[in-house]
């Protein structure tokens, strides 16, 4: 299901899609949410058993039982909007990046472009939400620069 949007302790807010770490497994910049009043980030919801989840785990770098500041990501709950409807609010889990020492951006590989841009394709994410997904090979972007260009997508 196609989910948009951010709640924190049920109050409205917003996301915004960044490239702050370096990934030496995708020898690229690599894709996080930070938060942002007024602006939105499209995505997927899965249901995971706990076999999935700890696969995903070990995907994104994280371990529950070291330092934090170890881990690659965060698993952090949060709540989105099923469809970008306020009345459709869904608890989920995703993994924000932790800050990485020292990076230097040099921006997504194109095998990492298109892998984010075909998911977004199969979940029929909005046209312009598209768009700024496209716009991240432009240029490297700093560890905090938004990857849209300021254009704020709304709910489908």
């Amino acid at each position: 299901m196609r989910v948009s949007g951010i709640r924190r302790n049920r109050q409205p807010a917003g996301l915004l899609l960044v490239l702050p770490r370096y990934s030496r497994t995708r020898r690229c910049d690599v894709a996080s949410i930070v938060p942002a009043v007024g602006d939105l980030v499209w995505g997927a919801v899965y249901r995971l058993d706990e076999m999935d989840r700890c696969a995903l785990d070990t995907a994104e770098g994280f371990r529950p039982d070291r330092d934090p500041a170890r881990n690659s990501y965060q698993r952090v709950d949060i709540t989105v909007l099923k469809d970008g409807h306020r009345a459709e609010p869904l608890d989920v889990l995703t993994y924000i990046a932790e800050p990485q020492r020292n990076f230097v951006p040099c921006g997504p590989s194109d095998e990492y472009r298109t892998l984010i841009l075909s998911g977004a394709r199969y979940w029929r994410l909005p046209a312009e939400y598209l768009r700024t997904i496209e716009r991240i090979s432009e240029t490297p972007r700093r560890s905090e620069a938004p990857i849209s260009t300021g254009r704020r997508s709304s709910p489908a």
